[in-house]
């Protein structure tokens, strides 16, 4: 007998067999994706109760080290964040204070545990209770240091991106898929395909957005993770602390609302999946007082 059901927001593929269950993330919020995942995993499942197999005892070093070299068929970004936690406690054993950056530690040695557990390894490890959720972050960018931002990174080509970013709302990884040759006019209004967390989506691009785009003239060349630390580097040499490439895109979208742009509106532009989530992650924002600015 198996049956999917949904925990936290993630759907499960529980099948049970000669009075024994088992139950697998199907990593997905989305329904109809769980029901096609689980019929890859449901036969796995029942081969593993029916063919139970000798657990196989790991240090949790060793452990992570077999959980990484998987295939987790992860984006770039999540495979970035896994390897520099787990390889940090590896490396330290100790729990970082910071809340956010311990919620994402803790939660993360509880998969590879549960990954462990799932494929046949037992390790000296026990899985950390009450992780608590991910704070909500809500740094947004004012308008002084938006065109502090814009007037002070002297590489053209990287002081585009950012302004991109800053137009659409656009991910790193979508921005990297823009093609300026690529851009189409729909409805009077000017957007562009590209490949996002979901799916392909279309940004919306306002006439700032065009306006880099034609200087632009060819798709960026940078890794993830060189837009990060080079954004950082550059805003700090401004003194604007505590900012993230990605608050241009929450800066973006929290001046949407402010100015008055339904929710709806607002969680289409960012490529959210359900309103619920643009509501989750911006309704933090709305009683912050961070002055006046605009596009």
């Amino acid at each position: 007998m198996s049956s999917i059901f949904k925990d936290k927001g993630i759907y499960y593929l529980q099948v049970t067999y000669s009075y024994k269950s088992k139950k697998r993330s199907l990593r997905t919020g989305d329904y109809r994706i769980a029901k096609q995942r689980a019929k890859k995993e449901e036969p796995k499942l029942y081969e593993e109760l029916a063919n139970p197999t000798h657990t196989q005892f790991l240090p949790f070093r060793d452990l992570i080290d077999v959980f990484l070299k998987a295939d987790h068929k992860w984006s770039v970004r999540s495979r970035e964040t896994y390897e520099w936690l787990l390889n940090s406690y590896k490396k330290n054993k100790c729990i970082p204070k910071n809340r956010a950056t311990k919620v994402a530690m803790l939660t993360r040695i509880n998969t590879v545990i549960n990954w462990g557990i799932e494929h046949g390894f037992v390790t000296n490890m026990n899985k950390f209770k009450n992780v608590g959720k991910m704070p909500a972050r809500i740094r947004v960018f004012t308008d002084a240091e938006m065109i502090l931002i814009h007037g002070s990174i002297e590489d053209k080509e990287f002081n585009r991106l950012v302004r991109m970013a800053y137009y659409t709302g656009a991910r790193r990884a979508e921005l990297l898929h823009i093609n300026p040759l690529s851009a189409v006019e729909i409805n009077r209004q000017w957007c562009i395909g590209v490949k996002g967390k979901s799916g392909v989506r279309m940004i919306r691009l306002n006439r700032q957005a065009m306006e880099v785009l034609t200087k632009q003239g060819k798709p960026w060349e940078y890794e993830l993770g060189y837009i990060t630390k080079h954004f950082k580097k550059n805003i700090r040499k401004l003194g604007i602390k505590n900012g993230r490439f990605h608050d241009l895109r929450r800066t973006f979208g929290f001046n949407l609302i402010r100015r008055g742009m339904p929710i709806y509106q607002v969680s289409k532009l960012l490529g959210h999946k359900s309103v619920a989530t643009t509501e989750r992650h911006y309704a933090p924002l709305i009683p912050s007082d961070v002055g006046e600015f605009s596009l």
